[in-house]
């Protein structure tokens, strides 16, 4: 609450003018992080509703397949934590298109599959393997991360701006207390 006074205090008070530069600066910095919250919201719901158009689109246009592999997948690799190193793998394999097109090409299938195994995957308009489409409540909330985070990074980027103003001015502050200690200083030494 002293900055709200050091903005308002008269101005032949105790006030310097850095102090007044840096309450202005955190009343500005606090009045940006509130107005950043509609316009954040609406980019977090663009991108929703970006991203949920997109998988619409995928889910209209692709459909999901049984393949059916031609080698083993390959194990279960872990690294030298015992942390798993990627859940699915790469695998050739083949499926069958609804003209009665057959096709070979690399489809994710889990590890530690045998050749021969049944694995569903999605297929694109054109009928490759393709990602499966974001479900509408992935999409909503990759739009709800979108929003938040940005207004968390700019959150962050105001306050590094404000700590940097401060540490700046309590740099100069000192310099100035120092130059009037020398003075007063000087002053005692000529009684």
């Amino acid at each position: 609450m002293a900055q709200w006074h050091t903005l308002w205090s008269p101005s032949g008070g105790l006030v310097r003018r850095s102090d007044r530069l840096e309450a202005g600066a955190l009343l500005g910095s606090l009045l940006l992080v509130v107005l950043l919250v509609p316009l954040l919201v609406g980019l977090g719901l663009a991108v929703g509703r970006n991203l949920a158009a997109d998988a619409a689109r995928q889910r209209a246009t692709g459909h999901s397949v049984t393949a059916v592999l031609l080698q083993d997948s390959p194990p279960v690799a872990v690294d030298a934590s015992g942390e798993l190193v990627a859940a699915s793998a790469r695998t050739p394999a083949r499926w069958h298109l609804a003209s009665g097109v057959t096709r070979d090409g690399l489809v994710p299938a889990d590890h530690g599959l045998r050749a021969g195994a049944r694995v569903r995957i999605w297929l694109d308009a054109a009928g490759w393997p393709a990602p499966l489409p974001l479900s509408p409540l992935r999409a909503a909330a990759t739009g709800t991360l979108v929003g938040v985070s940005s207004w968390l990074a700019a959150l962050a980027v105001l306050t590094l701006g404000l700590a940097t103003l401060h540490q700046g001015l309590e740099h100069l502050r000192g310099r100035a207390w120092a130059r009037e200690w020398a003075a007063v200083d000087a002053g005692s030494d000529r009684r």
